[in-house]
């Protein structure tokens, strides 16, 4: 029971299987656990653990970005990692004859802990009165469904669904501000800010404040873990910026992508990419293989599953995806609308936004708590809010968490 590496789906089972409070129960042995705060069981007198893995199974089919991105529990990752700018170890080497020190001066580098990474919660909230309770269980008086099973079973879910893509893409932190020009705060951190670095984020020529590009994993945007106008080296991504600052680009894609793959790709464990557009930038990027047809360099074979996308699917269960070959590691590309295309220095209409380059072992989506549903239900919760009435919310506990910046990559500003 939610044993240590396991995997995405090995921990879902475990936490719908025994529930929120079986999964708190787990929890409440580690020391000063903050999850306890968030729910304890004598709060509500209803889960339905049916729906919820349901709708956490719909996030693995229906989201744009949040499926793409592996999910990682919190059980096998915790909420700190180690990292390192260079290896820094001796690499010298010994000559014949046995006048060389096996030993010389050994070095080691600074070893460096992000601790603390703490979630917000994404949340949808509902509520019905007593009066809904009773027609609801009247067959004429709502044609269909009940209106609380519409809401619950088809509105909430999107709804959280759209949330957390447009927090993950950018375009739901700000509506003219996108992506690291603006900061997630208590939301789900977004792809922007991850892929980005010193010269895009930590001055003021393509965001509005050298602060812009700083990376928050306190939940609430306040104690930052890495100043982007300092000296961040771990959190450089390759980034193609445009000659001039604030005006948008017409990039030769392929070629822009070839060179930034070259320098990304030699700090990738496996080389497990996946490029991330809009649909219009995707046009551009076919339109520049072949103007007359629309399609990528090659069909390759991937799955959609609980834990993410997978690129090395076998030939049952999985679909074709267009891809690209760049720098002999095979990219394919997906699309999101949830992605931005302006902010406070390049304006509305002129660009189509970014390609991000994204090494999936180095950018992840740590899961706290899976998608969980409260509902208060009929009884003596009613009198301790004093109303007639019952409140739902459907919410996850979800952080996106970046332990290699360096193997990411992203052609910013494309014109138009």
């Amino acid at each position: 029971m939610f044993e240590q590496n396991q995997t995405f789906a090995q921990f879902l089972d475990d936490y719908y299987a025994v529930g929120p409070a079986g999964y708190l129960q787990y929890t409440g042995r580690m020391p000063d656990s903050d999850l306890k705060k968030i729910l304890i069981h004598t709060e509500s007198n209803y889960y339905e653990y049916a729906y919820m893995k349901e709708v956490q199974l719909r996030f693995s089919v229906n989201t744009e970005i949040y499926k793409l991105l592996d999910k990682k529990p919190i059980t096998a990752t915790g909420n700190s990692f180690k990292y390192t700018t260079a290896h820094g170890l001796d690499t010298t080497a010994i000559g014949p004859g046995g006048a060389d020190a096996i030993y010389g001066t050994s070095t080691e580098p600074t070893i460096s802990t992000v601790q603390g990474i703490t979630s917000g919660v994404e949340k949808v909230i509902i509520s019905r009165d007593l009066h809904s309770m009773v027609t609801e269980k009247i067959p004429d008086a709502h044609p269909g469904e009940p209106d609380w099973d519409f809401l619950k079973n088809k509105l909430a879910p999107q709804a959280l669904m759209d949330k957390i893509d447009g927090y993950l893409g950018g375009a739901g932190v700000h509506a003219t501000n996108m992506g690291v020009d603006t900061q997630n705060a208590k939301n789900i951190n977004c792809i922007d800010r991850m892929i980005s670095n010193k010269l895009e984020s930590g001055d003021t020529n393509h965001v509005d404040a050298a602060a812009d590009g700083d990376i928050y994993y306190d939940g609430i945007g306040t104690t930052k873990t890495f100043d982007r106008s300092g000296t961040p080296a771990f959190a450089e991504s390759q980034i193609k910026l445009p000659t001039v600052a604030g005006t948008a680009q017409a990039y030769d894609i392929l070629e822009e992508i070839d060179d930034l793959m070259a320098v990304a790709k030699k700090y990738s464990e496996n080389k497990r990419y996946i490029g991330l557009c809009n649909d219009k930038t995707l046009n551009k990027l076919e339109a520049e293989i072949d103007p007359k047809q629309r399609f990528l360099e090659k069909q390759v074979n991937v799955a959609a599953t609980i834990g993410g996308i997978s690129t090395r699917a076998g030939h049952e269960g999985g679909f074709d995806v267009g891809s690209i070959v760049s720098c002999g590691v095979t990219i394919p590309f997906f699309t999101s609308n949830a992605l931005p295309t302006v902010n406070s220095q390049y304006a509305a209409g002129t660009s189509n936004g970014h390609i991000y380059l994204i090494d999936l072992d180095g950018l992840y989506i740590r899961v706290d708590i899976p998608v969980t549903f409260l509902e208060t239900g009929f009884g003596a919760e009613m009198l301790h809010q004093n109303y007639l009435r019952s409140r739902g919310m459907l919410f996850t506990l979800s952080q996106l968490v970046c332990t290699n910046h360096l193997s990411q990559a992203k052609l910013a500003w494309i014109a138009v």
